[in-house]
């Protein structure tokens, strides 16, 4: 019977590259501050997925309108608060000048994160 390799467990500096970050998530895990909520230590950590999320699906949206020939380009953010099971999130998602893009994640007009995408970041986060 072959044995099977153990899966690598992701390392706290693999997951979390930033010294200063990683340290301030350790101090607040250890003083036993929420991790979920209000004031969760990763509620800030996925508001910033789901933000980087939402410009990567405008980057997609630009690129295969460009490649269809049309023109469209940026045209700043806007503010929102929305809430999830971790606690509200501010987002800001981007937007571009003729109005086409619809986002996929969080819709336009959406203040509720209830697509399944932040209990699977929790997740991939709960497995260090």
């Amino acid at each position: 019977m072959k044995n099977k390799k153990r899966e690598k467990t992701p390392r706290m500096e693999e997951l979390i590259p930033d010294e200063a970050r990683r340290n301030e998530v350790l101090s607040r895990l250890y003083k036993g501050d929420p991790i979920l909520g209000n004031q969760g230590i990763f509620t800030d950590m996925l508001q910033t997925l789901v933000n980087a999320a939402l410009e990567g699906e405008l980057d997609q949206s630009l690129l295969e309108e460009k490649l269809g020939g049309q023109s469209n380009r940026r045209n700043g953010h806007t503010h929102t608060l929305v809430r999830s099971p971790a606690g509200p999130l501010e987002l800001h998602p981007p937007r571009d000048r003729q109005g086409h893009h619809d986002p996929i994640l969080v819709k336009k007009w959406e203040r509720e994160l209830g697509t399944g995408i932040d209990e699977i970041i929790l997740s991939l986060y709960a497995r260090v």
